[in-house]
């Protein structure tokens, strides 16, 4: 709906935003990612939900992605992390 242009639809994907914002932007400020990867199914609806969490994660300093393919990133998260481990 959001798509055809529905301001009710708009505006909810809005109000989702700024809940995924405020239960994210406290762990995202604590753990300091150098990115945050927002994947699968709802990347796709990410335009409608994105501008205050974009806005947010900019203010600190944390890179973003928004990728339908997920498995990439988790690999190579984990690649980076045992590396830093074990390597």
């Amino acid at each position: 709906m959001a798509e055809s242009g529905d301001e009710i639809a708009i505006a909810l994907w809005l109000e989702f935003g700024d809940v995924i914002k405020e239960a994210m932007i406290p762990f995202i400020l604590q753990f300091k990612p150098d990115r945050v990867v927002f994947g699968g199914k709802i990347s796709q609806a990410w335009k409608y939900f994105s501008p205050r969490m974009k806005e947010e994660l900019e203010k600190s300093g944390t890179k973003l992605s928004v990728t339908e393919e997920t498995s990439r990133y988790v690999l190579s998260g984990l690649f980076k992390r045992f590396g830093e481990i074990y390597g």
